[in-house]
């Protein structure tokens, strides 16, 4: 059998990172829906709930811009693998929070661990299914969106999500679940997908497209 042959499925790859990102899409639903009982549970004020998703936001969007310059010049897998890990601890370490000290370093650990998870998909999605990219990246977004809208519907009949420990327990533990099923099924590209190298850096994208005109 030759190793073209034995790597998984491309299809693996999207559908594994595909579940690491409807993760990162239920936990920040499950942090809009648990916020009460966070502030409660934490002992926390409106304003230091606020900076916990301030936190998570502006590491969520820098590491966005960082993993994207990367991805493509190193592993797909090690990276997104290594970035699910990187979220599950910082769930894991959120639900076992006391204060607001802790909270804030989970959310900082989550929001680079998750800011990898859409632009993956993407990154796969451009580099394996070619003219099918449209319409898999709307997939990839609706099977996120319809999940998080199904659970929102459902969390008061779900006596589960009454306090934020145990879901986010979950969560934390299906994030690093995904991190060992994307590092065994993302595949390396076909040799013509990286024929050209490396890719070029973060500085040099936002250079091109800056001066890329109207």
């Amino acid at each position: 059998m030759s190793a073209e042959a034995a790597r998984p499925p491309r299809f693996l790859g999207w559908a594994t990172t595909e579940v690491f990102f409807v993760l990162s899409v239920l936990q920040a639903v499950l942090f809009a829906l648990l916020a009460q009982n966070i502030s409660q549970s934490l002992d926390l004020d409106a304003t230091q709930l606020g900076y916990l998703g301030g936190v998570f936001f502006s590491t969520y969007a820098i590491g966005q811009l960082v993993f994207g310059s990367l991805l493509g010049r190193i592993s797909a897998r090690v990276l997104l693998s290594g970035t699910a890990l990187v979220s599950a601890a910082g769930i894991l370490l959120l639900a076992s929070s006391e204060g607001l000290t802790s909270a804030i370093l989970a959310r900082v650990l989550v929001g680079i661990g998750l800011s990898s998870s859409f632009v993956g998909v993407i990154h796969l999605l451009s580099r394996d299914y070619g003219d099918r990219f449209a319409f898999m990246s709307s997939l990839s977004q609706s099977l996120a969106n319809i999940c998080a809208s199904l659970m929102a519907m459902l969390s008061a009949a779900i006596p589960f999500l009454v306090d934020f420990r145990a879901p986010f327990r979950v969560i934390g533990v299906l994030l690093a679940i995904s991190a060992v099923l994307m590092f065994l099924s993302v595949r390396k590209p076909a040799p013509s997908a990286t024929a050209s190298g490396r890719g070029p850096g973060l500085g040099a994208v936002l250079g091109m497209c800056l001066g890329s005109g109207p």
